[in-house]
């Protein structure tokens, strides 16, 4: 349980400003080009089959472990659901 809200905690210290997806594909074919994250489970992708396009696909877990390093200097953008 402790994991859980340290996570949450985290992912809400981020910007948590919400994006319509027209506004998201607006923003990844301009210059801007920003970090799309995709935190679902790798089960609830099989189940669906759906994939962002060029989404880098990250385990939440990985976040608190060093991935957040990746993201440095880009608008990042999280996907869950």
């Amino acid at each position: 349980a402790a994991k859980y809200w340290q996570r949450r905690r985290f992912i809400h210290g981020l910007r948590v400003d919400r994006i319509q997806p027209h506004d998201l594909h607006a923003l990844m074919l301009s210059r801007e080009n920003p970090l799309v994250v995709d935190l679902r489970h790798p089960l609830e992708l099989q189940s669906n089959g759906v994939k962002l396009p060029g989404a880098m696909l990250i385990a939440p877990d990985a976040i608190e472990s060093g991935a957040a390093n990746l993201m440095q200097g880009k608008e990042v953008i999280l996907y869950c659901s």
